[in-house]
């Protein structure tokens, strides 16, 4: 089991930050990822695995003025 903005979510092994995306359908263009309060660059999110027990956080970014 993992936690996603404050929600419990399935975890599976080799389950990496996209996944974690395309399961909840992300539909804002820019956001940060921190996985157990360490931010990950999107560069990685394809190769970073998730560990079990796991706190994810997604920001979304949003432009204003």
């Amino acid at each position: 089991m993992i936690i996603v903005n404050g929600k419990e979510m399935s975890w599976q092994a080799g389950m990496t930050i996209s996944d974690i995306l395309k399961n909840i359908k992300i539909i804002f263009p820019q956001y940060i990822v921190s996985v157990n309060d360490q931010r990950v660059p999107p560069d990685e999110h394809d190769a970073y695995c998730i560990e079990d027990h796991s706190k994810i956080k997604i920001l979304y970014v949003c432009h204003g003025g």
